[in-house]
This record gives structure tokens, sequence and C-alpha cells, in this order.
């Protein structure tokens, strides 16, 4: 087990501050699954309305942090900043969260945010700037972090990406850490040039970004991670489209679930019929995905979904007497 982190914080705030201790509380709880010595200094300058936190590590690295105002002076706020500006602990690169860097134009934040959205649902925890940093923060000590913490990268391509001042250069960053799995986006058929040119960037969909744009890489990476949460959202297929659309993403990957995953997966699409009655899954992905994990299913489960992809109607009261 991994030791845990040994918090020292020194502050000059009043000891009557009220939420003190729950932000003293907060800070600790960021650094939790930090090992080593860690020194905080958590100031409010006099007569200043903000506070300021500077986080030094046993080996001399510092996080500078300003929080203005109330809303960012919540506990929660300050321990989600904290934590995301912080490499993932040693040991939780595949097992935990990872971290994922969003690079983009801020005239595309609508896009990043659908990026993020999508990044979250799969289980990783991504990183926005204009979410993420405040304005007084120094912002290129604050992206140097956060790019040499995160284990994805998602550049987001378009012409104005190509204009801005810091998307290129935030790629040249990431082409000096391969370890990292870059996951290329396109907004107007704009592709990856450069340090990266010899990856294939993915045209998003008119429609936005999904879980299913992003998968595939993300899957094969961290499977673990990935593919239980895709399958939970084919789940919750509320449509025949949707059904389809989020079954297609799992098809090149069913050769990566699990016999549990796949036990989910095959109940779910037996119990719900927007998923074994949607055409492409009835006639397709779903005799594909029986194919391969039939092994991995209940004897009851697959006679069920068989029995409704074959017949196109539930497997009712009738059936199974027909069975019997």
């Amino acid at each position: 087990m991994q030791p845990k982190a040994n918090v020292v914080i020194i502050t000059n705030t009043l000891p009557q501050l009220s939420d003190r201790n729950a932000v003293e509380a907060a800070i600790k709880s960021a650094l939790a699954e930090q090992p080593g010595e860690w020194r905080v200094m958590l100031m409010e300058p006099h007569n200043a309305s903000y506070w300021t936190v500077t986080i030094t590590d046993e080996r001399g690295q510092t996080w500078n942090h300003r929080f203005d105002g109330p809303a960012e002076q919540t506990a929660h706020h300050i321990e989600e900043t904290i934590r995301s500006a912080l490499p993932s602990p040693p040991g939780m690169a595949n097992s935990g969260f990872p971290k994922a860097f969003v690079s983009y134009s801020t005239s595309e934040r609508s896009v990043s945010a659908q990026v993020k959205s999508s990044l979250e649902e799969l289980g990783l925890r991504p990183f926005l700037a204009h979410e993420h940093i405040n304005v007084s923060e120094e912002w290129r000590s604050r992206l140097i972090v956060e790019l040499g913490a995160c284990e994805v990268f998602v550049p987001v391509f378009s012409a104005a990406f190509l204009r801005s001042e810091w998307a290129p250069q935030e790629v040249g960053f990431i082409a000096s850490r391969p370890e990292v799995l870059v996951v290329p986006l396109s907004i107007d058929g704009t592709m990856p040039g450069g340090f990266i040119s010899h990856l294939q960037g993915k045209q998003i969909p008119t429609s936005g970004v999904t879980t299913e744009t992003i998968l595939d890489p993300l899957a094969r990476r961290f499977p673990r991670l990935a593919l239980p949460r895709q399958v939970r959202i084919v789940a919750k297929a509320a449509s025949f489209r949707h059904a389809e659309e989020t079954m297609e993403a799992l098809v090149p990957l069913f050769q990566l679930l699990t016999s549990e995953e796949a036990q989910e997966l095959a109940a779910a699409s037996a119990e719900n019929g927007q998923i074994w009655s949607a055409f492409l899954c009835r006639t397709k992905y779903l005799p594909e995905f029986l194919r391969q994990h039939a092994s991995n299913i209940s004897h009851e489960t697959r006679r069920k979904l068989e029995f409704q992809i074959v017949n196109d109607r539930w497997y009712d009261a009738e059936a199974r007497n027909a069975d019997a």
C-alpha cells in the first residue's frame, strides 16, 4: 500500500475564520493519495478578499494557487483545484482516474466542454485551462504542470487552433512525452501536423463529441476504466438510434471485454428493447457479440437474447414454455 502524505500546513489566517478547518481538511484530502512530505502555506493577505495557497513537495517543486471570492473559497472547490493540478499518485496511472489535458482554441469552448464531459463519462479527469486556471494565476506555470502530469492529451484541431498562441506550443510540449496517449480530434478538417503529423485525427461529427468519438483509443489504453462505463451507457439507451451508436463503438472492442462485462452487456441488451430490437444491433452487432462471448454469458441470458434478436419479439412466457 502506498504511504499517505505527511502534510504540514502553515497559515496566517485567523483562528476564528469560520471555514478555516474545512479548508485545511480539503487541502489534506487533496494531498491524501500523494506520498511523501508536503508543506502548505495558506495565506490571507491583510484586508484582501482572496487566499493564496503554496504547496511544496519534498523535492522542492512548488504549486501556487489563488482563490478569489466566496465561490472559489469553498472547501470543495479548493480540494478539486489542488487535486487537478497535482500529478497522479504513483501506481494510480492505470487503476485510478488518469488525468487528461484538453488543448483547444478559446474560441471553441463549447466543443472543448463536450470533450471534457465525454472524458469524465469514461472515467478520466480532464483539465481545461479556461475552467481550471484563475484569471490572476500564472498561466504558463500552471500549463506546464498540467502538461507534465497528464496521461492523455486531446488536441481539438481547427483553423483557430493553429492561430492560437498556446495550443500549438502545448502540442510541442507533449511531443517530448512519448508515453502520453494523444487523441487528436478535428472540428473543421484541420489535421495534426508538426511533431504529431504521424497521428490520424478524427473528425468530430456534426452532432458533437460523445464518448463514442473518443472511446477506441481510451479503451485500448485503459480498458478496465473505459469499457465498463461504455457498457453502462449502452444499457441506458433510450432510442434505437442511440442504442446503435453506442453499441457500434463497442464492436471493435468486444474482444477486450471481461466475462463479467460481457454478461453485464448481454443482460442489459436483453432487458432493453431499444437495444435488442434496434435493426443494426439485432442483425449485426449483437450476433457478433454473441459469437465472441457466448461462453461468458449465462445460459438463461443467452437464450433470452438469442430468441429476441432472431424473432424480433420479447422472450415471454409463451416462448419459455415452448423452450421447455
